[in-house]
């Protein structure tokens, strides 16, 4: 699921312009897993940890900008995220995951809430981890893409002129 939203985002980016709506895929893959198997509260624990953390890694990426407190331009940091999100779905084993998720952080300036992270992922659980964290993230910053611009206000200023 991680790998098809992912490259739903690339063709987002790259492809016709279309925005697609992904956040029912992240409610899907919830709803199927708890079906599927009987989430016990560990595994609860590691999807909610790993959610979270996507929230942090997306909302951080398009709220960025030049420390010259400039407004952050949240399309171009969606589509700068992009990379980021390829790097840390490319890394395929713990310690390239941690490299990444601190490669990220250097790179956009932000710390990582603890809350849950370290505690829940491990060597064992980290690709199910960074699947969520992947979907999440990843939802985030397509989410940019389906917001309208702001006719009313070019609508305004264009009378006034």
């Amino acid at each position: 699921m991680a790998d098809f939203m992912v490259d739903c985002y690339a063709q987002t980016l790259d492809g016709d312009g279309r925005f697609r709506k992904y956040s029912n895929l992240i409610e899907f893959v919830k709803r199927y897993e708890n079906l599927i198997t009987k989430m016990g509260e560990e595994k609860q624990k590691i999807r909610d940890a790993s959610i979270n953390l996507g929230t942090q890694i997306g909302i951080n990426i398009l709220n960025w900008s030049k420390s010259d407190g400039g407004k952050a331009d949240q399309k171009l940091n969606a589509r700068q995220g992009r990379k980021y999100i390829v790097l840390l779905r490319k890394a395929r084993t713990y310690e390239k995951f941690i490299e990444a998720i601190t490669r990220i952080q250097g790179r956009f300036q932000f710390p990582i809430k603890k809350d849950g992270f370290i505690e829940t992922v491990d060597e064992s659980n980290f690709t199910e981890f960074r699947d969520f964290a992947i979907l999440q993230a990843t939802n985030i910053l397509v989410s940019e893409f389906s917001k309208k611009p702001d006719t009313q206000n070019n609508t305004n200023n264009e009378q006034k002129s």
